[in-house]
């Protein structure tokens, strides 16, 4: 991660709250994950950025069934 891609996991975190953000998180680093082992090149860089406002679209979207799920298993 780079500085721009604290600057937009902070904002994440201000407009979905701390659990709902670290849950974004996780997801951009999860679609991350699986887009670099389709690539499998070496010296490609991918920027994290696309992959972090993806996360922040799936979480805002199923807020409320990630909320449920959280409380299912944290709560």
């Amino acid at each position: 991660m780079g500085e721009a891609d604290t600057v937009i996991a902070a904002i994440i975190g201000a407009v979905l709250g701390i659990k709902l953000g670290l849950v974004a998180i996780y997801i951009a680093a999860l679609i991350a994950l699986l887009a670099f082992v389709i690539i499998k090149k070496t010296n490609y860089e991918l920027p994290f950025i696309p992959f972090l406002s993806l996360g922040l679209f799936i979480t805002y979207i199923f807020k409320e069934f990630l909320l449920k799920l959280i409380g299912v298993y944290f709560g």
